[in-house]
């Protein structure tokens, strides 16, 4: 990820900031904090919706803040280039609190379920969670003595993350930060001559499809471009997409690219590095890759 931002940081450097401002848009339904790491190594300004120093609060109003960068000796000023994060599931870096949602940086929270698990080796989950299904951890837990069940529920209702199940949008203390992001989104695909890269989510997510959908059928300035991982997510892609027949035919499912090495055929997956060597690095010269 720090390879990916610090190539967008070197393409917004290269935007004319009068004209087209110097911010991108990153929504993510991710819980991880991988891109803020990864933000902070490269340096680059980014939003994430939390303003404040020792207990930073959630507001969707935080967004959108413009930074300028002023030369400490003379009077000239620039925009800085900023990222805009919407982690549209939430977070194991948030945590709630009676006054909404709190930034948890030393993720406490997460700390807090796995003392419970520890403490209770009834409830750990045999074998891991790798490949299991939802009604499968949710059989384990059922087989939990009642006061590790409860134990562990108090403990994991802290964690402010949309979980993902069939009543994943009910949770109250996030349904606002929810759709107010979903808002921003729909905004975004609104916008005139917009367009927007798509990497790693399926489009299973029911609300995120239709919002994509109708800014496609909605809005023919919009581009939307879907890199699929592998042929099989490209199939797959396709049928939920139906991009040969949407009425802006502005929407494209990239296939996962091939190359020749030492004259054998090599197929590139779609994930972010080969994102960002194959389509972003070749517009901006940008320093390490690491």
């Amino acid at each position: 990820m720090t390879y990916f931002y610090r190539t967008l940081q070197g393409l917004l450097f290269r935007r004319d900031s009068a004209t087209e401002g110097m911010r991108a848009r990153v929504f993510t339904t991710n819980y991880d904090p991988i891109s803020e790491l990864a933000l902070e190594k490269v340096g680059l300004d980014y939003e994430d919706g939390f303003a404040g120093r020792l207990k930073p609060q959630f507001d969707i109003g935080n967004y959108g803040t413009v930074r300028y960068m002023r030369s400490l000796h003379y009077a000239t000023s620039r925009e800085s280039p900023t990222v805009d994060l919407h982690k549209l599931h939430g977070s194991i870096t948030w945590k709630r609190a009676l006054t909404g949602l709190e930034f948890d940086g030393d993720m406490s929270t997460i700390r807090s379920i796995q003392s419970v698990l520890d403490a209770n080796p009834i409830s750990r989950f045999a074998g891991g969670i790798s490949g299991k299904s939802v009604a499968d951890l949710e059989a384990e837990i059922a087989r939990w003595t009642p006061a590790s069940h409860e134990d562990f529920d108090v403990a994991y209702d802290q964690l402010a993350i949309v979980n993902p199940s069939s009543a994943k949008y009910s949770s109250t203390v996030l349904e606002q930060a929810y759709y107010d992001q979903l808002r921003i989104l729909s905004n975004e695909l609104e916008r005139t001559n917009s367009s927007m890269f798509v990497l790693g989510f399926s489009f299973e997510d029911v609300h995120i499809r239709d919002l994509i959908i109708r800014g496609l059928d909605t809005n023919p300035t919009l581009s939307v471009y879907i890199f699929a991982y592998d042929a099989a997510a490209e199939t797959r892609l396709r049928a939920l997409l139906s991009p040969e027949i949407r009425r802006n035919r502005n929407v494209r499912v990239v296939a996962p690219t091939t190359r020749k090495v030492r004259g054998v055929e090599k197929v590139y997956p779609w994930d972010v590095t080969n994102f960002t060597r194959l389509v972003l690095q070749p517009n901006v010269t940008v320093g390490s890759t690491s």
